[in-house]
């Protein structure tokens, strides 16, 4: 997921913090949509189209995206 952002936000991987929140890293609905698509098709789920803005970070999306692929629903700490 860093690379893919990287790419998009065309930065080098170094600079993507996972830990980061994703409007700090300067992600937008455009970036965010790209991210979503990217993800399903390197792991063929279907993701929540606002799950971007529930999960705050790429630590947080990959949890997520987890937990998806092992058929397991995973609830975003409110």
């Amino acid at each position: 997921m860093r690379a893919e952002l990287a790419q998009v936000l065309d930065r080098p991987i170094e600079e993507i913090d996972s830990k980061q929140n994703f409007s700090r890293l300067g992600v937008d609905s455009a970036t965010a949509t790209h991210l979503m698509i990217a993800l399903e098709d390197a792991l063929q789920v279907e993701l929540d189209p606002d799950v971007v803005d529930r999960l705050f970070t790429i630590d947080s999306l990959a949890a997520y995206a987890f937990n998806l692929t092992r058929g397991q629903e995973w609830k975003p700490p409110q």
